[in-house]
């Protein structure tokens, strides 16, 4: 896939906020808390003192991935950039000042590890451009992508059904039960 990386190249993702774009963030970013095995678990490099789904809802253990929690601090990030419109129609700026600025540095930070983690190395090769005195990357780069598609199916093909109202998850016993969140 070549991206097109034109500066002004129009997408449903970028732009002042509206109805549209809100909507076109919230389907990509809402995945869906799933159900792995313990194989999957331990595959994964994690122990099985995770979270235990009970046997009504399917068994395994809570999983998420990591796409989902990217693309929301991405999406977070861009309403802080636009802070004055969301300020109050987001639950993210609810919280206490101290703890917003705490949530946009996690994002940032789980991002640059994301980014760091992958290196793109893609080249990007630059260009002579009428009017502008320096050569010009030209970011339209080709890439070898996932179907984002198929790894959203998938999540939602694992997903743990929908509880029944008033089901409240609860730990199992013989679960661990963590001081401070790892």
């Amino acid at each position: 896939i070549r991206f097109n990386g034109t500066l002004d190249h129009p997408s449903i993702y970028r732009g002042p906020p509206s109805p549209e774009i809100d909507e076109a963030w919230q389907t990509i970013e809402d995945g869906e808390v799933m159900k792995i095995s313990e194989e999957e678990l331990i595959k994964s490099g994690f122990s099985t003192d995770s979270v235990k789904v009970p046997e009504e809802l399917g068994g395994g253990y809570m999983a998420s991935v990591e796409i989902n929690h990217q693309l929301h601090c991405l999406n977070f990030l861009r309403k802080a950039l636009h802070r004055d419109y969301y300020q109050f129609k987001t639950l993210e700026f609810t919280d206490h000042p101290q703890m917003v600025e705490t949530h946009l540095n996690h994002c940032i930070e789980m991002l640059r590890q994301s980014l760091m983690c992958h290196s793109d190395v893609g080249v990007m090769p630059h260009r002579w451009v009428k009017n502008y005195p320096n050569p010009y990357p030209d970011f339209n780069v080709l890439h070898k992508c996932r179907s984002f598609d198929e790894v959203l199916q998938w999540t939602v093909d694992q997903q743990i059904p929908i509880m029944p109202p008033g089901y409240q998850l609860k730990p199992q016993e013989g679960e661990k039960i963590w001081d401070s969140p790892p």
